[in-house]
Order: C-alpha cells, then structure tokens, then sequence
C-alpha cells in the first residue's frame, strides 16, 4: 500500500478536478492512500496587496470545507523545492505526485524544479491542463507555427472540440484522508503564517464565494445576465459582465463548467453566447502567445517597439495610480481597482490605453499596478491585454486607436452613475457635465483636480512618438 498527494495549486473546488480524478482512480486500484497539499510560497506572503488577499482568504475558506468533509488537505509553507523534498523523504511510501500543471512564467520555473526533485527520489509526477479551455498546442498554423492574430486562432478555436468537465465530488474526495503527525506539524505551521498573513490585511469587499456558492452564482449569471451579456457588457450604470473572472482565477469554477453550461443553456442567444465564448477564446489566445513567446511582461512582443522611449513622469503615474488624474472615468476605474480588486474590461482597456498613449508612461509599470491589484490577476492575461492597449504586442489595436476617455464616459455612463459611485466629490455635478472635458477644466468641485492633460494635445503627441518609434525600427 502507498501513497498519492494532490498538489493544490489554485483549484479551490472538488468538482472538475481532473487531478483529482485520476488520483481517486489510482488509490482505488491500488488501496493507497491520499491527501492533498497547498505548498504557501514565501514569494506571495512577503507582498501583501489585494491580489494575494483574495485569494488565500479563498484557500482558508476552501481549507475549512475540506475539514469540514473529512479531507486531509495540508497547507505546507515554504519553497516548492524545500516542500516537495521534505515529503518525499520523510513520507517515503509516496508513489506519486498529482498537480495541474504551469506551463508559462514562475509556475513552469517552479514545476521544472520540481519535477527534478520527483525524479531523483524516483516518484512519478503526474500534471494536467487546468485554467484553460484548450492548451497552446491544440491550435497550429498549417505551418505548425503558433497563432499571432486572434481572428484565425479564434476560427480554429470554435472549431476544436472542447474538454467536457470531469465529474468529482467532495464526497469521493473523502478517501483523501491520510494523517501523519509530519504533514500535521507542517500544516500547523501554514495555518499559522496563513492566519498571520490574513489577520494583518484588510477583509476582501469582494465576495469570497464557496464552491457550492460558485456554482449557483454561475447559474445566477446565465439566468440574469447571460441574455443580455453582448449589449451591455459595456455599460458602466449596470452591471452587464459576468464577474466570473475572480472564479476562474481561484479556482472555484473551471472554464470547462463554464463553457459546458454557457454552451447548453436555451436561456440565452446566440449574440451573446458567441460574446462570451470570444472570452475565454482570449484567455486560451494569450496564454498560448506566452506559452510561444517565453515572456510577455517584460518585453514588447513586436520588435518595432522593443526599443521604444518610454517619457512618464513620475507625478502623473501617481496621479493615475491613485485616481487622481482629474479625468473622471479614469479616476473612478482606478479608485474601483483599489478599493474592490477589479474593474470591468471597458475600463482596464480605457486606463491602460490613457497610461501609454495620453501620458506615454512604460507599460510595465502600469502592468505591475495592475498585478498587485486585481484579484483576478492572469499573468498571460494582463500583460497581453496592456501589450494589446499599448500597439506593442500581437495583433494589438492601432496605435493610432486612441481612447478619449470622455467620450468613452458619454457612451457608457452616460448619467454619469458609475463616475459618482467611486469619485463622490463629483456627485453634486449634473450626470453628463462629468463627461465635458471644458466643464471639467473650469473645476466645479473644489476638492476634485483639474485634468492633468489636455487629451487633443496628448492625442497627437502619442501618435508622432509611436510613428517616429516604428519607423526606426
């Protein structure tokens, strides 16, 4: 008899945990023995911020409903390498070790160095696709070569059958029960540096939802805001997105459920359907871009700007992190990402677009902003989606495609609501004079800045720095 662990990595739930599946299977053929482990890195401890506190106030409520159900899940501090050597040497009946796997960034460097300790203590490491609909090598080029266009990839995509989720249960997890007095002095531990962490942070104001609370929240939005998902997802005085992004990212709903249930549902049309689909076909694009690239957060991936001068000045980048601008609807997305963790994709594609072209300030910085704050935060999302704002990246936007954000401000908030929601100095103006950019120069409310740049000026700045940059490339 042996025994099999689960490494949790960030799949909050027990339901479609193809990992899981397959330890279960494997225990029951061989009456082993199971349990499941989350390895606490010191990496994401040291930098307390929003995106951090969601998600391990996620894990301990994920932890209590393992105890809750009888399930042996250890969370076990310390690097991946230290963690992963400790329990193989001191529980020396481990065959094997089950994870979804990273294949981009930090998580394929700490996968890697894994794997080399697994192979060296002779135990088989066993990884599996999560976090996406389809893996980087499902979709090729005739070539062979990966996609750098979207509409091509996309076309493939909706073609390509899709992974139908894989039925688990907390009940059958329950077989997960292993106990040694090393695993629970080692959780002793975590709890500890997890309790510490979470006691000096402030309580999420997003809802940190149970997996039972997921699914119904997910039956919530295919019953309410599904239908008329592709009309107002834009629209800022409603909410008209799904704001499943933060279940996606933790882990409590897999994309598979999602796309199953979005896919068969008779409570929606087609318009919207397809708008929603196109959304996770951009998550599975830009993961495959990093996947192909190598790196998307440190480097422009069209070489025509690799070596563009980036001219922000310190006072603005502040005064666009704080929300500070003077600019209403830039204020008041960058006031929601750092009161709630998130904004809407109207406003992520709007602020980061005012940051490199009205401001021309190094999109790196505005991606790091972003990291420390969205409790959503996908590393190949986010720096594909500021590489796509800022004409860097592949198949990006123009760079000659330039936001005003006030008009953006007319179209979507019209009344102004959701401007007064997180700028409250600004309640007192009439619903659209929040959106004229001379009303606001003549500064209505004392306690509310002038705009700190003049957007046709800025405008036309923007597009004789990126031509110039593009064409001495």
């Amino acid at each position: 008899m042996g025994i099999r662990a689960l490494w949790i990595r960030r799949e909050f739930r027990f339901d479609d945990q193809p990992a899981l599946d397959a330890m279960l299977s494997d225990m029951d053929k061989n009456q082993d023995e199971g349990f499941l482990f989350f390895q606490l890195d010191p990496v994401f401890l040291h930098e307390p911020c929003l995106h951090h506190d969601y998600f391990f106030h996620t894990l301990e409520a994920f932890q209590k409903e393992a105890e809750a159900a009888g399930i042996a899940l250890y969370i076990i501090y310390g690097d991946a390498v230290e963690v992963i050597r400790g329990l193989l040497t001191n529980e020396d009946e481990i065959t094997t070790l089950y994870a979804a796997a990273d294949d981009v960034g930090y998580g394929k460097e700490r996968d890697d160095r894994a794997a080399q300790v697994c192979r060296e203590n002779g135990v088989n490491l066993r990884m599996f696709s999560e976090g996406k609909l389809l893996d980087p090598g499902e979709i090729l080029k005739k070539d062979g070569g990966y996609y750098e266009k979207f509409t091509p990839y996309y076309k493939q995509w909706k073609a390509h059958p899709k992974p139908t989720p894989v039925h688990t249960t907390k009940a059958g997890a329950r077989q997960c029960h292993y106990q040694s007095r090393y695993l629970r002095e080692l959780h002793e531990k975590g709890s500890k540096r997890l309790n510490s962490y979470l006691q000096n942070r402030p309580v999420p104001s997003w809802h940190v939802y149970s997996e039972h609370g997921a699914k119904q929240y997910l039956n919530y939005v295919i019953r309410e805001r599904l239908p008329g998902y592709a009309e107002q997802r834009d629209y800022l005085d409603e909410i008209g997105t799904t704001q499943l992004s933060p279940l996606i990212k933790t882990g409590r709903l897999s994309v598979r459920m999602i796309f199953h249930e979005v896919n068969h549902t008779e409570n929606t049309n087609e318009e919207s359907r397809e708008a929603l689909q196109a959304e996770l076909a951009w998550r599975d694009f830009f993961h495959m871009v990093h996947y192909a690239k190598g790196q998307m957060r440190n480097e422009a991936l069209n070489p025509k700007y690799q070596g563009m001068r980036w001219q922000g000045v310190t006072e603005e980048i502040e005064a666009w992190k704080e929300g500070r601008t003077g600019v209403p609807l830039i204020d008041a997305a960058m006031r929601q990402l750092k009161t709630e963790g998130w904004m809407p994709n109207r406003l992520r594609m709007l602020t980061a677009s005012f940051f490199t072209k009205h401001m021309l300030a190094d999109w790196r910085e505005g991606e790091d902003h972003f990291r420390k704050y969205l409790i959503d935060y996908d590393v190949s999302s986010n720096a594909g989606g500021w590489q796509w704002a800022a004409s860097i990246g592949v198949d990006p936007v123009p760079y000659f495609r330039i936001f005003n954000p006030y008009r953006q401000g007319e179209r979507f908030d019209e009344a102004g609501h959701y401007v007064k929601k997180f700028v409250p100095e600004l309640r007192r103006v009439e619903g659209h004079n929040v959106h004229d950019e001379k009303n606001m120069n003549s500064r209505p409310v004392s306690t509310y800045p002038v705009p700190m740049l003049d957007h046709k000026s800025r405008r036309e700045e923007a597009l004789i720095h990126f031509k110039e940059a593009g064409d001495q490339s």
